[in-house]
């Protein structure tokens, strides 16, 4: 997302109440399909998604 877009919406919140926010349309979207998977489901799939993201052969940073 744009980042004026996040800041926009975050500042537009601010005071109303809400203590997180979820810039987004989509990202709402994706968090309310998550939200409504078992969590064990739910796991499986983010993992999945996020080893999709990065190639098997990256390196592990020893360092953390």
């Amino acid at each position: 997302m744009d980042p004026a877009v996040v800041v926009s919406e975050a500042l537009d919140t601010l005071g109303h109440g809400q203590p997180t926010l979820v810039a987004g349309e989509a990202n709402r979207a994706s968090e309310t399909f998550v939200e409504s998977m078992p969590r064990a489901d739910a796991v499986r799939m983010v993992g999945q998604v996020m080893r999709d993201m990065y190639p098997a052969e990256r390196a592990v940073d020893e360092s953390i």
